[in-house]
């Protein structure tokens, strides 16, 4: 145990004899962490839709660049984000979805087709970026994001992805 700091384990593991891959959490490895001086760390994304994202023509999907920023940083950082999306309508039925970094705000399937509205986050180098990706089936029911809001809380870590 004596080649770092702290071991937690699970109620039915000997703490002393713990492997790493048997740990809850250790600090082994090094935590992810914000800069506070770099205003883009933590921020609140509010992207409300006036009107609604392109939508494909059957058995197409289409991408959309909702929002990017820059984030200062000369490599590609490790981002989280969470998500509520309100007011997303499919088939009629209006409702609200959370999830984190990427997920689905609308989804429907009928034995005639399929349909999925999809939120991706990712980072370069240069800047982080928010997509939405449409697919609708033959058949599909469409998913309505227009009047919808997609709320984020973003976070940047100081450290690269190879962490």
């Amino acid at each position: 145990m004596g080649e770092f700091g702290i071991k937690i384990v699970d109620d039915v593991t000997d703490v002393s004899s713990a492997t790493t891959v048997q740990t809850l959490l250790s600090s082994k490895y090094e935590l992810m962490k914000l800069d506070r001086n770099n205003n883009v760390s933590f921020q609140n994304i509010r992207i409300f839709f006036a009107n609604e994202p392109p939508a494909p023509d059957a058995l197409n999907t289409t991408v959309t660049l909702l929002y990017k920023f820059e984030h200062g940083y000369k490599y590609t950082p490790a981002i989280w984000s969470y998500c509520k999306a309100d007011g997303v309508t499919v088939g009629g039925v209006t409702g609200t979805v959370y999830f984190t970094d990427n997920g689905t705000v609308g989804g429907s399937t009928t034995s005639a087709g399929a349909s999925y509205a999809t939120v991706q986050t990712g980072a370069d180098e240069t800047y982080c970026y928010i997509y939405i990706t449409k697919f609708t089936g033959v058949s599909g029911v469409p998913i309505y994001m227009a009047g919808s809001a997609l709320n984020f809380r973003f976070y940047v870590f100081a450290q690269d992805v190879g962490v």
